[in-house]
């Protein structure tokens, strides 16, 4: 009995010990895999990166202040605009700064303006872009970008045509002003021309002969840099009661355009003998007693450039109403034009086919010309003393809420 109890208490001990030796072997187990596991994730975490030689670095192409702006990404773009005067060479410093002040203040997100032949051509191919400067740096310090308005070559007031007189000629101009452009890091849009439908700007040449020069400016721009973005210049939509337009009214100039070969495209294919753009541009001017009638023409336009297989969105590069008090009919009062703006961008940035179709919409304009009651004189949200009207409150009312949404 007394060596059974022994034998018994010595089994009892081994069996004990056996399972404390189990679970060391266990507990060293595991411990070795999670050891292993996390030696693997630090390797990783801490892994060298890929070494990029010189030639890759060359061949990458160098970030472009308009990358971010396609056609897939265009729902995220500011689509409010002023289209103003900063090029105006009578401008004080203090002018400058008030109206890029006021610009900030009123939560646009592109000003658009002109960059002129004649005011950069020093020489032959030799052009100095340094007038503008300081102003490109206070718009990028306020996160404003450019629509760069190029000359109207055929605009014989500003003898434009004798300066540019080919396609050529005109593409290197654009040229040189893209790389200089580029090379401030502004956020910007090219917009090739302005108003080339109108008799004045295109004497004879029609949508055929500014197909040619818009081909080879848009070339030129994406060798540049394929990122940047080419609006075609703005055509006039006039009020039929004040003009007469309907030679080169905007329907027939489009459909003129794309039988001449016109293609919208986000890529760049020189070997296409094409013309292209990105955004088709136009100009709306109502009266007071229709503010938003064009925008029934700009679903036509779509439906013509859908139907000719394309997907170009629209710019409107200019919208307005002038306050002056001569005797045009189309002249409204201050309150009048606050109710048009304020309709006008509720319209632009809620109706889900003009949310979808356009780009960016540029009141024209920032400022009055001048304190003369002519119609021309008088399109600015402030007037000539730099005052607000109450279009400025309208305008900035409606850019805020709908940029905070």
């Amino acid at each position: 009995m007394s060596f059974s109890l022994q034998n018994l208490r010595k089994s009892k001990t081994l069996s004990i010990a056996l399972i404390i030796l189990l679970g060391l072997v266990e507990i060293i187990f595991f411990s070795t895999v999670v050891f292993t596991i996390l030696r693997n994730s630090r390797s990783k975490m801490v892994e060298k990166p890929e070494l990029i030689t010189p030639s890759l670095v060359e061949d990458q192409p160098s970030p472009s202040p308009s990358v971010e702006i396609s056609k897939e990404k265009s729902d995220s773009i500011n689509p409010f605009c002023i289209a103003t005067h900063l090029d105006d060479d009578e401008l004080s410093e203090g002018e400058l700064a008030t109206q890029i002040e006021f610009l900030k203040k009123s939560g646009a997100g592109w000003i658009r303006f002109d960059f002129e032949v004649l005011r950069f051509k020093k020489a032959d191919e030799v052009y100095d872009f340094s007038y503008f400067d300081t102003i490109l740096q206070k718009l990028k310090s306020n996160d404003i970008g450019v629509i760069a308005i190029l000359p109207q070559w055929g605009e014989t007031e500003r003898n434009y045509k004798r300066l540019i007189d080919s396609p050529e000629k005109y593409s290197l101009y654009v040229g040189k002003l893209a790389e200089y452009l580029k090379s401030t890091g502004m956020t910007f849009m090219i917009e090739l021309g302005n108003e080339p439908n109108e008799e004045e700007s295109w004497p004879e040449e029609g949508p055929e002969g500014y197909a040619l020069y818009l081909n080879k400016a848009y070339d030129e721009i994406k060798k540049v840099d394929n990122n940047i973005k080419v609006i075609s210049g703005g055509i006039v939509m006039w009020n039929p009661r004040s003009r007469n337009y309907e030679s080169f009214g905007s329907e027939t100039w489009l459909k003129g355009m794309y039988e001449a070969g016109v293609k919208s495209t986000d890529n760049y294919h020189p070997e296409e003998n094409k013309l292209h753009f990105d955004f088709f541009a136009v100009h709306i001017y109502s009266g007071k007693d229709e503010p938003v009638r064009h925008l029934t023409e700009i679903k036509r336009l779509e439906e013509i450039i859908k139907g000719n297989g394309d997907d170009a969105k629209i710019a409107i590069t200019e919208i307005g109403w002038s306050t002056g008090t001569d005797d045009d009919p189309e002249n409204v009062s201050e309150e009048q034009q606050a109710i048009a703006v304020e309709d006008f961008y509720q319209n632009i940035t809620t109706d889900p086919f003009f949310k979808d179709t356009v780009l960016v919409s540029c009141y024209y304009s920032l400022v009055d010309k001048d304190d003369g009651d002519e119609k021309e004189d008088n399109w600015g949200l402030l007037d000539e003393d730099l005052n607000p009207k109450p279009a400025f409150e309208s305008f900035k009312e409606t850019s805020l809420s709908k940029i905070q949404m």
